[in-house]
């Protein structure tokens, strides 16, 4: 028996429900919140993990001193 299909965006499940499924250390749910800090900032939408990845990968790649300077620094040891 299939059930009703559930859709929301990244953003609609909001830093502490995403970190609670994704069973992140502290830690990593600190960089969460910063993420989803820095989009609603720069008026950035989460639509899905693609878009929280490449967010992710700009605040620890070619974004990283324009981030640390705002949001502060993110270990890459912490975001795998």
């Amino acid at each position: 028996q299939d059930g009703v299909r559930l859709r929301a965006t990244i953003s609609e499940f909001g830093p502490v429900l995403l970190s609670r499924i994704l069973d992140l250390t502290e830690t990593q749910s600190g960089i969460v919140s910063v993420i989803f800090q820095y989009c609603d900032d720069n008026k950035l939408p989460l639509l899905d993990l693609k878009d929280f990845k490449k967010i992710l990968q700009y605040a620890t790649q070619e974004g990283k001193a324009e981030f640390t300077e705002a949001y502060g620094r993110i270990s890459t040891a912490s975001t795998g």
